[in-house]
């Protein structure tokens, strides 16, 4: 046959449905292929939304916050950037940017040192607190939690 892009989209149709959506009747939710182009979604209200979303200036280049202190490092795992918000010794905004692959516990993390006071030791113990989080893939958040924690214990803040 020819092995063209058709002939492989049909390939993995048949695969996928052999897989996951055979006995479709006797399955609730069973999977099945549904053909739609970009047209189909034009005027769907979540997805005007969501585009709506991703074309903000705070998505696009993020909130701009100044910070009262920042890091900036190079882990094995990926490169990270905190900037601490701190009002009367207490984190009152945290901006976590990371290229690592675990976005879920970076953006957690934002949320779980916000209101801490704005102490090294204790920064570190709440981030190393968040180590056995579910979840995740390729490094492991132990090690991720380990690193940061860490770096910030190193701050002497």
């Amino acid at each position: 046959p020819d092995l063209d892009i058709a002939f492989w989209m049909d390939q993995l149709e048949t695969v996928f449905l052999e897989t996951f959506g055979h006995s479709q009747d006797s399955i609730p939710g069973a999977a099945e292929i549904i053909h739609t182009t970009n047209h189909d979604y034009r005027q769907d209200p979540l997805l005007l939304h969501l585009e709506e979303k991703f074309a903000s200036w705070d998505w696009r280049f993020g909130e701009t916050l100044r910070f009262d202190a920042e890091l900036d490092e190079h882990l094995g795992w990926g490169h990270v950037r905190l900037g601490f918000k701190v009002e009367h010794g207490h984190v009152s905004a945290v901006r976590f940017y990371s290229d690592a692959l675990d976005s879920d516990w970076i953006a957690h993390m934002e949320h779980a040192l916000l209101s801490l006071p704005f102490r090294s030791a204790i920064l570190a113990q709440a981030i190393a607190a968040n180590q056995d989080m579910p979840g995740g893939f390729g490094v492991s958040r132990a090690q991720m939690a380990q690193d940061l924690s860490s770096l910030v214990a190193s701050q002497g803040w």
